[in-house]
């Protein structure tokens, strides 16, 4: 587990993404709250990196959209996918968005992008850096 500081950033996170968790770059939100969470139920935000150990559980560290350039660390029984999720790719000749439903598989894109449906986040974060895209997370 590499956790670190990066510049610019306020908290000690990884990049790293645990296996079977939510990609990084993942758009989720709050579903559960306790007492003394800085965050309540229905806040969103996006996955920065992820740990899992077997006697511990799954953790993620989170970007929450009210509190930017902060990397929050969040238990994964607390947080889910978005119902749906716009993101945008920038390739050099065009510019298109893809929606995500809350299984993280494209279900709506841009004409060009259609040949996308049924894909997973994961596939599409891995084939837009292997193409030298910007895949992003559009907020609401």
């Amino acid at each position: 587990m590499n956790l670190r500081e990066e510049p610019g950033w306020a908290g000690v996170f990884t990049r790293e993404q645990a296996d079977g968790c939510y990609p990084n770059g993942s758009r989720v939100e709050k579903t559960i709250e306790e007492k003394g969470d800085a965050h309540p139920v229905g806040a969103r935000g996006t996955v920065l990196g992820s740990i899992s150990h077997p006697d511990v559980g799954t953790a993620y560290f989170i970007e929450w959209d009210d509190t930017p350039r902060m990397a929050v660390a969040t238990v994964a029984a607390k947080i889910g996918p978005l119902a749906k999720q716009w993101y945008r790719i920038e390739a050099p000749d065009f510019t298109a968005g893809l929606r995500f439903n809350a299984d993280q598989r494209v279900d709506h894109g841009a004409p060009m992008l259609r040949w996308t449906e049924g894909k997973t986040l994961a596939w599409m974060l891995d084939y837009c850096a292997r193409k030298g895209w910007k895949m992003e997370a559009l907020r609401e």
